[in-house]
């Protein structure tokens, strides 16, 4: 299926209802409401659909969600940056309500769902197929769009630093730049402006950076505990998979993040040559080469261990 088949959908779709994948990130929900904005401005009734309140980390953009309650209907939905429809959790109830389907994501691994599919692993983020979509549209681009493509590429990028980042990435990046929406303000709240609490967590989290293999693995594993202690809440855990990879020598970097008695979430990141995509899909997960996550279910010590076997494996080829 092509981008223009999908914008040749969407033109004569009325009722559209936007959906993406559990715990979202800045690609997620960047591509949804620049989608949105853009369904809206061609007079169409579109909505962002999310299981719980916008993320508190993406309040300073004015992104208003519909809240998901069992009475939520619609004609279309669109899924997006999810390779797998049991990612969506609660709002995959809406996929069997639906009368079709369309599903957008760059990621190369994952169960592709839905009547209309479009995956582009060569984009760097969902928000890069979102503006080739909003082109074949005819929709031209705002200050609300442009702001939202900009999180959504920018973060699924790292700001521009990881590998996925390509020639055409900065190319988008300077259309949008074209608009008059505030870029240097958005990077200040992305990259420069922690909560006091996420900066106590980031302490113990760095404290209790463990390494393997001789220094080619890094794992954190941050408890309940741990947040209690800082007075963090789960979303203030982002961004600390960095950390984990960027001591000098590290390949793979590992996050565990605890969510109850036998529930761990983890984030993978690699630096140069090793799939973390392969360890990811092994425990049920999925994403890219350089960074994937996955879930899983047992005490976070015991997730520790598996990880760093799994991680250790994928070394040794």
């Amino acid at each position: 299926m092509s981008i223009a088949n999908i914008a040749s959908f969407l033109k004569e779709a009325q009722d559209i209802t936007i959906l993406t994948h559990i715990s979202p990130d800045g690609d997620a929900l960047g591509s949804s409401f620049a989608l949105c904005a853009a369904l809206e401005d061609m007079g169409k009734c579109a909505k962002v659909v999310l299981p719980e309140p916008l993320p508190a980390y993406f309040s300073f953009m004015d992104w208003q969600p519909t809240l998901y309650t069992a009475d939520v209907a619609t004609q279309t939905v669109v899924a997006l940056d999810c390779g797998d429809s049991k990612r969506l959790g609660t709002l995959e109830t809406l996929i069997d309500q639906a009368e079709t389907v369309v599903m957008l994501d760059h990621h190369k691994a994952g169960t592709p769902f839905g009547d209309l599919r479009f995956v582009s692993p060569a984009s760097s983020a969902t928000g890069e197929i979102i503006f080739d979509l909003l082109a074949a549209l005819d929709v031209p681009l705002t200050p609300e769009i442009a702001s939202a493509l900009y999180v959504a590429i920018s973060t699924d990028t790292g700001g521009f630093r990881y590998s996925n980042t390509t020639p055409r990435t900065h190319q988008i990046i300077a259309k949008l730049l074209e608009l008059p929406f505030d870029a240097a303000r958005i990077n200040r709240f992305l990259y420069d402006c922690v909560p006091y609490s996420k900066l106590k967590l980031t302490a113990l989290a760095l404290d209790a950076l463990t390494f393997f293999e001789n220094g080619r693995i890094g794992v954190i594993a941050v408890s309940l505990d741990m947040l209690r202690q800082s007075g963090a809440v789960p979303e203030d855990m982002d961004g600390l998979t960095d950390y984990t990879r960027i001591a000098q020598g590290v390949e793979i970097g590992i996050l565990l993040k605890e969510k109850g008695p036998d529930e761990v979430k983890i984030s993978l990141r690699s630096n140069e040559y090793a799939d973390v995509s392969a360890i990811a899909t092994s425990f049920l997960g999925g994403g890219h080469v350089r960074a994937s996550g996955c879930v899983i279910h047992a005490p976070l010590a015991q997730a520790k261990e598996q990880m760093g076997a799994a991680a250790a494996k994928i070394l040794k080829g």
